[in-house]
């Protein structure tokens, strides 16, 4: 169903590893346009405006901004003003055709939560599966300790996801 809140519990799950163990969360989508600004700008906005910034990091942050396909923490005054940035991103944003440059280029020793968002569109793309398998075994490498979601809207009972899974 969609507005269950499947994108936001995952993202505060995100924050909590990063704060307790500096898991940063590897969030995957189509697209490299999904991740611009302009498209991705509103992801962390329900955390937002239910202060759960605040509830997980308490006084130290109250806000978050998004910069070069990264999340980072923030601590704003009353004006608005950062007054503090986290040094270490929380989050990272790929889209599934960059997998291949990102390879030999891109390394995540901290990315153990991998969450691939609305992985059911209604355009399949060439070789997704592939490609996402690719960019889960670049940030993996030979760990075992991440963990991968994959969230979406069944907008299509016969995507070849399901296929692709073997839960068809």
């Amino acid at each position: 169903d969609r507005s269950r809140g499947k994108t936001t519990n995952k993202l505060i799950v995100a924050l909590i590893l990063f704060k307790m163990y500096g898991i940063v969360l590897q969030y995957i989508r189509q697209k490299k346009s999904d991740c611009e600004p302009k498209v991705i700008r509103n992801l962390y906005e329900t955390v937002k405006e239910y202060n759960y910034i605040e509830k997980i990091f308490g006084d130290t942050f109250n806000d978050i901004e998004y910069y070069g396909k990264r999340w980072y923490l923030t601590k704003r005054d009353e004006e608005g003003n950062v007054i503090e940035k986290c040094d270490e991103h929380c989050t990272m944003c790929i889209g599934l055709d960059e997998s291949d440059s990102l390879k030999s280029t891109y390394n995540a020793p901290k990315g153990d939560m991998i969450f691939h968002d609305e992985f059911i569109t209604s355009i399949y793309g060439y070789n997704d599966f592939v490609r996402f398998a690719d960019i889960c075994k670049t940030i993996i490498r030979d760990r075992i300790s991440p963990v991968i979601y994959m969230s979406a809207n069944n907008i299509n009972k016969n995507s070849p996801w399901f296929s692709e899974l073997g839960i068809q």
